[in-house]
C-alpha cells in the first residue's frame, strides 16, 4: 500500500504591510508575495496571505487571501501592532513557518519566522519616534523579535551592517537578498508610454525629476537649493517633483520654504501631484535625470527603476545608495550643496549617459525569486 505525501506546511505571510501600494514596504512586498505565489510549485510549503479582517473588504493583491478577526483600538498604529501580535500567535498555534514582509511586533510569534527588516531610520532620526513614546516602544519590540526569529531578510550589505548592530541579532542570520527590476522598468515601455504621461500630467519637454517621497530624511531641500544656484545661470531643465507635497511638520522637508527661500520663478519647479503606479515608467522614460538625494535608504528602489527604463540617475553617497548607484561620480555628499549643482551643471547642455555601471541583470527578479524559494525551504526543512 502506497503511503500518502506528508501534508506540506504552511508558510503564514503577513499581508497588512501589503495594502499600500503607495510607499516602498507596500510596493516590495507586493512584488514579492506576487513572485512567491507564482512559484508555488518550487516551495516545500504553501504559501497563505492573511489580512485582518477589517482590511480584507477593500485589499487588491490579484490573488485569494485569507482574513483574520483581529480586534481594533481605533488608532492606526495601535491596530498595526494589534494585528502584529495577533496574527504572530495564531500562525504559532496552527505550528506554520510564519513570514513577514516588514518589522514585526509579536511576542509570540513562531520560532521559524522570517521577518524582512528594511531599514534602521528610527535609530538614525529620532524624530520618527515622534514624542508619547509609543512608537519607540513599538520599536525596540520590533527589534526584540528580530532577535528571536529564525532569518532576517534585508536590501543590501549596508542593511546587514546595521542589523548585526542590533543586540541579540546573529549576523549569520541575515540575509540579503536586493530587489529586482519588474518587466514593465524597460527601455522599451518607457518610451512608448513617456509622451502619453507627458500629456496627462501635463509635464515639460524637458525636465530633471525627483520621486520618493517627502519624508525628513529625503534631503529635498538639497536639491532645490542646488538646482537654484544651476537654473538661476542657465537654461536648465524644469525640475519636476512628482507626489504630494508635504505638511510643514518636523517629520518633512519643508518644501514649501525651500522653494521661497531658492528665489526660482514658479515656471522652473513643476509639482504634478500623485503619479499612478502604472504610470512610473513613462514618467522616468520622459525624464532626461533622476536626481535622489535621500541622507538614508534601506535601498532605493526609484534609482534602480529609473536606469532600468533608460534614465541615468544620481544619488547620495550614503547608507545603501552606492550600492544601487555604483559610479562614483554620479554620486554626491548628501549635505554638499556646491557638489550637486556641479554634478547637474554637467547635465545642462546635454543629457547624461545613463550610469555606465548598471547592467539589468544585477536586478534580477529570477535571481532573488530562487533566493527567497531556497531561504523558505530552508526554513521548512528545519
Amino acid at each position: 500500500m502506497r503511503e500518502r505525501p506528508a501534508p506540506r506546511r504552511e508558510l503564514i505571510i503577513n499581508g497588512l504591510p501589503l495594502a499600500s501600494d503607495a510607499v516602498g514596504i507596500g510596493v516590495y512586498g507586493r512584488r514579492l508575495v506576487r513572485g512567491l505565489l507564482a512559484r508555488r510549485a518550487a516551495l516545500t510549503c504553501t504559501p497563505i496571505v492573511v489580512v485582518p479582517k477589517w482590511l480584507a473588504p477593500r485589499f487588491d493583491l490579484e490573488t485569494d487571501v485569507m482574513d483574520l478577526w483581529s480586534p481594533r483600538a481605533g488608532h492606526a498604529l495601535l491596530d498595526e501592532a494589534i494585528w502584529s501580535h495577533h496574527v504572530g500567535s495564531w500562525a504559532r498555534q496552527r505550528g506554520a513557518l510564519f513570514f513577514s514582509p516588514a518589522p514585526l511586533w509579536s511576542r509570540f510569534a513562531p520560532e521559524a519566522s522570517v521577518i524582512f527588516q528594511h531599514d534602521r531610520i528610527h535609530h538614525f532620526f529620532p524624530r520618527y519616534l515622534g514624542r508619547k513614546g509609543l512608537r519607540r516602544g513599538l520599536i525596540n519590540r520590533a527589534e526584540a523579535c528580530l532577535g528571536r526569529c529564525r532569518l532576517v531578510v534585508t536590501h543590501s550589505e549596508h542593511g546587514r551592517r546595521d542589523l548585526a548592530a542590533i543586540p541579540g541579532v546573529v549576523a549569520d542570520r541575515i540575509r540579503v537578498i536586493r530587489p529586482w527590476l519588474t518587466a514593465e522598468f524597460n527601455r522599451h515601455n518607457a518610451a512608448r508610454l513617456a509622451p502619453l504621461v507627458r500629456s496627462k500630467y501635463r509635464l515639460p519637454q524637458r525636465f530633471w525629476l525627483y520621486v520618493g517621497g517627502y519624508d525628513y530624511r529625503k534631503n529635498v531641500e538639497l536639491l532645490i537649493a542646488a538646482y537654484a544656484r544651476v537654473a538661476r545661470g542657465c537654461d536648465a531643465p524644469r525640475l519636476v517633483l512628482a507626489g504630494r507635497l508635504p505638511p510643514r511638520n518636523k517629520r518633512y522637508c519643508d518644501v514649501t520654504a525651500a522653494l521661497e527661500r531658492s528665489g526660482l520663478s514658479g515656471d522652473r519647479v513643476f509639482c504634478p501631484g500623485f503619479i499612478a503606479g502604472q504610470d512610473m515608467p513613462g514618467l522616468f522614460g520622459g525624464a532626461e535625470l533622476l536626481i535622489y538625494p535621500s541622507r538614508y535608504e534601506g535601498f532605493g528602489l526609484p534609482p534602480m527603476e529609473a536606469m532600468g527604463c533608460g534614465c541615468p540617475a544620481i544619488a547620495a553617497d550614503t547608507s545603501s545608495l552606492p550600492e544601487v548607484v555604483r559610479d562614483p561620480d554620479y554620486r554626491f555628499g548628501d549635505d554638499d550643496e556646491a557638489g550637486l549643482g556641479a554634478l547637474l551643471a554637467r547635465a545642462v547642455p546635454e543629457r547624461l549617459p545613463l550610469n555606465p555601471s548598471f547592467t539589468r541583470e544585477d536586478f534580477s527578479e529570477q535571481v532573488a525569486m530562487d533566493a527567497y524559494v531556497t531561504l523558505f525551504n530552508e526554513v521548512a526543512a528545519t
